[in-house]
């Protein structure tokens, strides 16, 4: 893991999450100008760009393009809404958050998750983490989703996570490597998630992170785009 940072290395044999909270990337507003997406499952392999405005309160403002630069989707979303402007198709989606935890087993909490992230839990700043060679691993529950990170308790950051069904059938696995650091927080650059209903698997490289500009988040409907609710 190559992790380009001047924070120390040590061995501690606990670490405190408030530690690694310290260090995730959804404490303030940031803006991946650039992304590299790489869909594969058993038939095709799909290449695709992406940029995504985040803002701390929890919103997020999400645009994938084709390889040519048409965009295809843009996509905004908070705790209680998703708006989808599907340009292919000029439908416009809109629905509730719990439709992507529905469909895809993550709920809005989680979604920090994807981009390693610590999610503070029902006990925030109680829980300690214990470190057998220099790895930690801490487990609870989000709703019915088994929640599972694996800490890095050197560089205080998670290196690989998943997400899962009580009966263990349906899960998400996501790993992380090649961090960064910015400002006071360490961002994986490339992002590994395989999600074992639809056997896919996502490969998500950051080329290009800043903070956010003072720019509104504003998502405009399409023109005369079909409207369909999601359930």
């Amino acid at each position: 893991m190559n992790i380009t940072t001047n924070i120390e290395l040590r061995s501690p044999l606990s670490v405190h999450e408030s530690e690694i909270v310290k260090s995730n990337i959804t404490n303030s507003d940031f803006f991946i100008q650039k992304a590299e997406i790489e869909i594969n499952n058993e038939e095709t392999t799909t290449e695709l760009y992406a940029s995504m405005k985040y803002q701390k309160e929890g919103k997020y403002l999400i645009s994938i393009r084709s390889k040519s630069g048409i965009e295809v989707v843009r996509i905004f979303l908070t705790n209680d809404t998703i708006l989808a402007n599907d340009r292919i198709n000029k439908k416009v989606y809109c629905g509730s958050a719990s439709y992507i935890k529905n469909k895809y087993g993550i709920s809005f909490r989680s979604l920090p998750v994807i981009f390693g992230d610590f999610i503070e839990v029902d006990n925030p700043g109680k829980v300690i983490i214990d470190c057998i060679d220099g790895r930690g691993v801490f487990s609870d529950n989000i709703g019915e989703k088994a929640l599972m990170m694996t800490i890095d308790c050197k560089e205080m950051k998670i290196i690989e996570s998943s997400i899962s069904s009580e009966n263990g059938v349906n899960r998400i696995k996501i790993k992380y490597d090649d961090f960064h650091k910015y400002g006071n927080v360490i961002y994986p650059s490339v992002i590994q998630i395989v999600e074992s209903k639809t056997k896919s698997d996502i490969r998500i490289e950051i080329k290009k992170l800043v903070s956010d500009t003072e720019e509104k988040m504003i998502f405009i409907p399409g023109s005369n785009y079909e409207s369909i609710m999601l359930k």
